[in-house]
């Protein structure tokens, strides 16, 4: 018999994360993670809470600019407007009057976290700051980022306002763009104009001595009121990772050791394990009226990430669904195949048939045999019939 097509539907990761929230938090107020092969969240904390976002605004200054400039090489005469109310903040080092190019600036906001590029970048592409600052609320609304309001394209507290996952939902979409995806995930850029530009990451996890090799890329914030906040993004052992985290305290890089933390301890116990194999057997339906025998079985591997305490071996399948038919069609919803682990939930997919199945041409044969042998019967009485007489 042939199989029958899957289409699978991730459910829960259930307890197999909750334990582990429970068994590792952050010294930020706000987190949420990212398993970014399955695009499921792992970690949360406070996730839907509106905080604020410092110059992880900048983000959207970044996506703003990328899909409304042409040619990133083109340039742009530094404006002194650029440097208007900016004490407290920021700064990339480039001077008013230099003649930079948009993606000087966009490495200014990525690395530095210059307030004076978001500026400069907000005015030379909407013509003004509040033409800019439109924008990018209209394409939060677009993103769903319902949660979230832009006051001004620097991070400025205001009424800017943000949660951890619109933050993700941003970010996610940024990292779709090529470009973005590099000014996201360099380090050190050097402008047009020999200006050194480094990350405030690198910058800081060397005061501290700390271990970034696993964070990938990354975007900084820090207000009094935002506390240090850090949107990142690692890859280990073939899995990517998204992190965004808000309002860690401030006397010590404390959203790096967060990042560090939850990066080390989801890629040291979780993993990718095979709980169903090609061509495993999983039920058979009995259909029609004959009850012929259609076998359902697995047409792909199926990896699930999961602790590294949950034992495949213990893994049971059960199928929800109709077990006795009349008749099948190609393409027809049959039930579902759920995977559990000691009674909880991992996995659930529909089950649709993949080719049609009835008894009509055996009720038509049975009927043609029956009407030949009528017919035969007829016939022979006939002739005996004439034969009598």
């Amino acid at each position: 018999m042939k199989k029958i097509i899957f289409k699978g539907v991730f459910l829960f990761y259930l307890l197999f994360f909750s334990v582990s929230v429970r068994a590792i938090d952050t010294y930020s107020h706000n987190a949420v993670m990212y398993n970014l092969n399955d695009d499921k969240v792992i970690f949360e904390k406070n996730k839907d809470e509106r905080v604020k976002i410092a110059s992880l605004t900048k983000i959207m200054t970044a996506i703003i600019t990328l899909e409304n400039v042409d040619d990133i090489h083109g340039v742009v005469e530094m404006p002194r407007e650029a440097f208007e109310d900016l004490d407290g903040y920021a700064t990339s080092g480039i001077s008013v009057g230099d003649i930079v190019t948009y993606e000087d600036l966009l490495y200014g906001i990525m690395l530095p976290s210059g307030a004076d590029c978001a500026n400069a970048l907000a005015i030379s592409v909407a013509g003004s700051i509040d033409n800019f600052v439109s924008m990018m609320n209209v394409k939060a609304r677009d993103l769903g980022m319902n949660d979230t309001f832009f006051s001004n394209p620097i991070g400025k507290d205001l009424d800017n306002y943000s949660t951890v996952s619109d933050v993700a939902i941003m970010l996610k979409y940024a990292l779709n763009n090529e470009e973005f995806y590099k000014l996201f995930t360099t380090r050190n850029y050097v402008t047009t104009t020999n200006l050194r530009l480094e990350s405030t990451l690198t910058e800081r996890a060397r005061r501290y001595n700390l271990d970034i090799s696993n964070i990938l890329g990354s975007k900084t914030g820090f207000t009094d009121e935002a506390g240090y906040c850090l949107a990142s993004l690692a890859s280990i052992n073939g899995v990517s990772y998204l992190l965004v985290t808000v309002k860690a305290g401030t006397s010590m890089p404390y959203q790096l050791m967060d990042a560090i933390n939850l990066y080390d301890y989801f890629s040291s116990n979780y993993g990718y394990k095979r709980v169903l194999e090609f061509g495993s057997p999983l039920v058979t339906l009995r259909v029609g009226l004959f009850k012929r025998s259609l076998s359902i079985s697995s047409d792909s591997d199926v990896y699930l990430y999961l602790n590294n305490d949950v034992f495949v071996d213990d893994i049971t399948y059960d199928y929800v669904g109709v077990t006795d038919v009349g008749s099948v069609s190609n393409g027809e919803y049959l039930g579902k195949i759920k995977i559990n682990y000691h009674g909880d939930l991992l996995y659930e997919y529909d089950v649709f048939s993949d080719r049609s199945m009835n008894d009509n041409w055996i009720i038509v044969g049975v009927f043609f045999i029956l009407m030949l042998t009528v017919f035969y019967m007829v016939v022979r009485n006939r002739k005996k019939f004439n034969l009598q007489i």
